[in-house]
């Protein structure tokens, strides 16, 4: 026999399948008071909130809010009401072959691009000092990849940004906090960037979030994110962009390889190792599509590719012994027979290589030259000094 307040929660239950099977009847939300006033009551929502009202009647949204009170009971009660109406809860579900849009948060480790980034298939920008990435893409892309990982539209929006810098780096600290819903909840239109839908998606989970404990992932935008604009480039950004073929499955893995190795980096000098090992992959990454980009071919050879990279870079030609030296490093941490149990890393063999892989990544793409670097130019002068000391034998 079920307590009163068990009996609550299920007759809510019973109130938002009868809306859903309605909906499916039909083609049209009713009862949208009774739904107004269930969220409002069970997740303190003010009243008069237009736009949080709209969302809160997407059948999507009603899905969400019929799982997070099942969760909500015990002993699966929720789960058995839900399964003597199987139907109606399985057509709430989009088919795979449908438009989803994804929001992607962050965590607040390292720096940020402190710009908005808007695009056709998605938008980077900010929601109280917090960065979001909000991207369309295909449902059945989520397939090809575990929970949490980027999609591809994101990992073309994020390598824009990072890879279109003069100097530093930007950081693209995933979280595994993302909200895959169906594109016709933000409207007729699908704005991306400044939609008060999103934001209204966003309350809307969050609330449902914090009100269950046993999924509970802290609110980001309570914490504090570092940005910058210095020696960003936005028209870089968009010809990366433009340049970008998602389909290349050597670009998006070299792409996502050097974004990752970011990340690992601020994760702390714990992960440094598995930070260079990502880095030069991507490197080596970034020599295969040149390749391709000058010879067409999908094989690889090293010599032509370091020698048109000696003769259209900027004092090229010492990033030869640079790339070797890179290979011997990478070598030793891939191997295990040929390390120390801890290889030996710096913050330049990091650093150093991070700005070489971002210039040789964007000539990849976009088959142009990004603005000289400044540190770029005193690695240079640094390697030529280096070369004449060993010549002198000093």
């Amino acid at each position: 026999m079920s307590t009163p307040l068990v009996q609550v929660e299920l007759e809510k239950i019973d109130l938002i399948l009868d809306i859903l099977e309605e909906y499916y009847k039909s083609g049209k939300i009713n009862k949208k008071r009774e739904i107004h006033s269930l969220f409002e009551h069970d997740l303190n929502f003010p009243y008069g909130d237009e736009t949080l009202f709209e969302v809160m009647c997407h059948p999507y949204v009603l899905v969400k809010y019929l799982e997070y009170l099942c969760r909500r009971l015990l002993n699966n009660i929720g789960e058995v009401r839900l399964a003597r109406r199987k139907v109606v809860f399985k057509n709430c579900m989009k088919a795979p072959d449908e438009e989803y849009i994804r929001i992607r948060r962050f965590n607040p480790i390292g720096t940020y691009c402190g710009m908005p980034f808007v695009a056709d298939d998605g938008c980077f920008f900010f929601w109280h000092d917090e960065p979001l990435l909000v991207t369309k893409y295909m449902k059945n892309q989520i397939l090809e990849q575990p929970i949490g990982f980027p999609v591809r539209q994101e990992v073309r929006i994020m390598s824009a940004i990072a890879f279109s810098l003069q100097r530093g780096a930007y950081s693209f600290s995933l979280s595994y906090d993302t909200y895959d819903i169906p594109a016709d909840i933000l409207g007729e239109n699908n704005s991306f960037c400044s939609n008060s839908r999103i934001q209204a998606i966003i309350r809307i989970f969050d609330r449902m979030k914090d009100a269950d404990s046993h999924i509970y992932i802290p609110v980001t935008n309570s914490r504090k994110f570092d940005f910058s604009t210095q020696a960003y480039h936005p028209e870089k950004a968009k010809i990366f962009y433009q340049s970008f073929n998602i389909t290349d499955e050597l670009a998006l893995r070299t792409c996502f390889l050097l974004i990752k190795s970011k990340m690992l980096w601020d994760g702390g000098r714990l992960y440094s190792e598995d930070a260079c090992t990502n880095l030069f992959i991507s490197i080596e990454g970034a020599l295969r599509l040149i390749y391709q980009r000058i010879t067409g071919k999908s094989n690889f050879a090293i010599k032509p590719t370091t020698q048109h990279i000696a003769a259209v870079f900027p004092n090229g030609e010492f990033w030869i012994d640079l790339l070797d030296d890179i290979y011997n490093k990478r070598v030793q941490i891939v191997h295990p027979a040929e390390a120390k149990w801890m290889p030996e890393l710096s913050d330049d063999d990091f650093y150093d290589n991070y700005d070489i892989a971002i210039d040789l990544i964007f000539y990849a793409i976009t088959g142009e030259l990004l603005p000289r670097k400044v540190m770029a130019i005193l690695d240079t002068a640094n390697l030529t000094f280096i070369k004449k000391q060993i010549s002198m034998g000093g």
